[in-house]
């Protein structure tokens, strides 16, 4: 744990907090998703028998212990069916080995029993994640209001959005897309998206994306800038010191000064937005509190498992308009079931006062 008092809590309050934790891992990957519960996407073919799957860094970082995901035979989490490859419909995860580029490769099980391979940008699902229709349960993220590929925004699952027939003026109701041309660098990329955004009458203030992107687009910086910087320790008895990379990256565009480019490891890598944070919401019915992580501005760090209170042993309906308790029958006696219940959706009020970027590699 972060603290010592975190290793002294109560197990009720421990496994409090794992909910929780858990909680906010999905709704962060909801944040970039279609709310059709995509986790993330397969990097190789799996096949009939296997037991492990290779997946990308948005999966790796989503998913864990326990977690309950299927496959389905295609990379688009709307129409893709889902692959029947277990008698109960999911395959359990029970061991995650993560590379250094962020990718990992998934212990799962049963075992992958199917016909049909699951193939490399096929998606991995969260478990429970769409109706039997293939209609999206979870909020819906960025990935449905600013979709990438507008080839589709005729279909009706695109062109009535939430009752809006969006293939009428993509732009203004469906967002800004800026696709990276050959001829293009990726920070050229995200400035045409910032002027998306201010032509449409935004007001962009926010960009955010992978933090491998990021990582890329310091590189493009730095291959373009030639700059010096006095080395610390010119006193006799200190030591020399410098400075690789940068704390935070601007933009800026006209008259239009954005902060901060917030690198998320639960946004998909070659993709990122440059948003106008007043046109985006998370409207709730029940108490949000406990998604707060106690990381703020782009800080590093994760939350303190001590900040977690007790959930109450009585049976209690909504309390605090957070969790509810109800008692059950365990191997070793009565027990407490304690479930956390969250009903919103993420709002973007005016989608043309956001833009994604999609980055090539």
């Amino acid at each position: 744990s972060k603290e010592y008092k975190g290793a002294y809590m109560t197990v009720l309050a421990e496994k409090a907090f794992a909910a929780n934790e858990n909680l906010r891992k999905i709704l962060a990957s909801c944040l970039f998703g279609t709310g059709c519960g995509e986790l993330g996407k397969v990097t190789a073919n799996v096949a009939n028998g296997a037991t492990t799957a290779n997946v990308d860094a948005r999966a790796a970082v989503t998913l864990d212990l326990s977690t309950q995901l299927y496959f389905i035979d295609s990379n688009n989490p709307y129409s893709g069916n889902a692959i029947s490859s277990t008698a109960n419909g999911y395959h359990t995860v029970s061991a995650v080995a993560t590379n250094e580029d962020g990718s990992a490769t998934i212990t799962f099980t049963p075992a992958f029993v199917s016909n049909t391979n699951c193939s490399t940008g096929d998606y991995v699902m969260l478990y429970g994640g769409r109706d039997d229709t293939k209609a999206p349960l979870l909020p819906t993220g960025l990935a449905g209001w600013i979709p990438t590929d507008r080839s589709n925004l005729a279909a009706p699952v695109y062109a009535n959005f939430f009752n809006v027939n969006r293939a009428a003026y993509p732009s203004r109701l469906a967002g800004s897309v800026v696709t990276q041309s050959a001829a293009n660098k990726k920070k050229e990329a995200v400035t045409n998206a910032v002027r998306a955004v201010r032509r449409q009458g935004g007001v962009p203030n926010a960009i955010v994306g992978n933090d491998l992107d990021l990582v890329a687009i310091m590189a493009e910086i730095q291959a373009s800038q030639n700059y010096w910087q006095a080395t610390d320790g010119s006193s006799k008895g200190t030591k020399n010191a410098a400075t690789v990379g940068f704390e935070k990256l601007k933009w800026s565009f006209s008259t239009s000064w954005l902060e901060y480019m917030y690198d998320d490891p639960y946004c998909p890598k070659g993709v990122a937005y440059v948003l106008d944070l007043d046109s985006i919401k998370f409207i709730a019915l029940t108490e949000t509190s406990n998604l707060d992580d106690g990381v703020s501005d782009n800080q590093p760090g994760a939350p303190e498992t001590s900040a977690q209170a007790e959930p109450s042993t009585q049976y209690q309906f909504l309390v605090d308009d957070m969790y509810t308790t109800q008692p059950i029958n365990t191997t070793d006696g009565p027990g407490l079931a304690v479930i956390f219940q969250l009903f919103g959706q993420f709002i973007i009020s005016n989608p043309a006062h956001v833009a994604a970027v999609v980055f090539i590699d």
